[in-house]
């Protein structure tokens, strides 16, 4: 039952903690405050806090930012001349 309940917790633990690739994709989960972009290139956008961003860094180069919605034209059409 032990061995059961660690791998349960373990599995858990690294599906909280994969990063997410590309901010353009960004699933419903990906909607926190600020986003964690790794130096690998990966962004998690799931952090509500800029102090549990700065925990979750791994490396150096790593930065956390504040997640902001990527701009529009509002209409939801592109622009194309004749």
């Amino acid at each position: 039952m032990r061995p059961m309940i660690a791998l349960s917790s373990l599995l858990a633990a690294l599906a909280l903690s994969t990063p997410q690739a590309g901010a353009q994709g960004m699933s419903p989960g990906q909607q926190g405050k600020f986003c964690l972009k790794e130096d690998k290139g990966a962004i998690n956008c799931t952090y509500a806090t800029m102090a549990a961003c700065e925990q979750a860094k791994t490396g150096n180069a790593d930065q956390c930012t504040e997640n902001k919605p990527a701009p529009t034209t509002g209409s939801g059409m592109s622009q194309e001349k004749k």
